[in-house]
């Protein structure tokens, strides 16, 4: 639940900045079965501790919420579920970014992808039943990099859109991007990547579509960063090619 409740924060924030704002602040709603049994009063009390640090670190304040309990039918509990709002504020409307691709886009990916992260996942539910494993490990550290590079090159006029991996990875981003634009896309990953690049629900990454002439900016603005980056594909067409594993 610790790890749980960071992560929730992250991907909200992430959210923000991929839309071209900067997070300001947070307002919450915790929901959870009886409190009265110890495990649930743990969950409870470590969704706050990680909500507490990872807004300390990212510098969004909590201005409000509201906490849920005795959520249960027959006596077992949902699962623990911090909702987390996140506010942003643009510098000018002419920085808002959408998901959305374009034909001709060139498409980046920003952040480090571990082949491990499975625990939690959608993978794991929908292919193998499993709601199990240890979540992804969040380093609040990359993740303000990430925000750092893509509000840089969305301030320079660089990225056309921009979306945030998170539930379902890195295919599932894609495809909604795809999906928004109504174009398709064709994505290059190494020979290894199976399905554990495509699926897999690493934190701190994001997708981001630019012209080809501005794809080396955004790729040195990483560098510079400190954030990991890579090209993967083109968009184009009617369909989405993964390429062959």
């Amino acid at each position: 639940p610790y790890e749980g409740a960071r992560l929730a924060v992250a991907e909200a924030a992430r959210n923000v900045v991929c839309a071209g704002g900067k997070p300001l602040a947070v307002t919450n709603c915790l929901n959870f079965g009886n409190p009265e049994k110890p495990e649930v009063m743990w969950q409870f009390a470590e969704v706050v501790r990680g909500l507490s640090d990872a807004c300390t670190v990212l510098e969004t304040p909590v201005t409000g919420g509201n906490v849920s309990f005795y959520n249960e039918t027959n006596g077992r509990a949902i699962y623990p579920t911090p909702v987390i709002g996140m506010l942003g504020a643009l510098d000018s409307v002419e920085h808002a970014r959408g998901i959305a691709f374009s034909e001709g886009d060139s498409i980046l990916l920003l952040g480090e992808t571990r082949n491990g992260d499975f625990g939690g996942s959608e993978y794991a539910k929908r292919v193998h039943s499993t709601v199990a494993g240890r979540p992804p490990r969040l380093d609040l550290d990359a993740e303000l990099k990430l925000h750092r590079v893509i509000l840089e090159a969305n301030r320079r006029g660089a990225v056309a859109a921009a979306h945030d991996v998170s539930e379902g990875g890195l295919a599932i981003a894609i495809a909604e991007s795809a999906i928004a634009g109504g174009v398709g896309a064709r994505i290059s990953l190494d020979a290894q990547a199976s399905h554990r690049k495509l699926f897999a629900e690493s934190p701190s990454r994001a997708i981001v579509a630019c012209s080809p002439e501005r794809m080396n900016e955004v790729l040195d603005i990483a560098a510079r960063i400190g954030c990991a980056a890579s090209a993967i594909g083109t968009a184009g067409g009617r369909t989405l090619d993964f390429g062959t594993f």
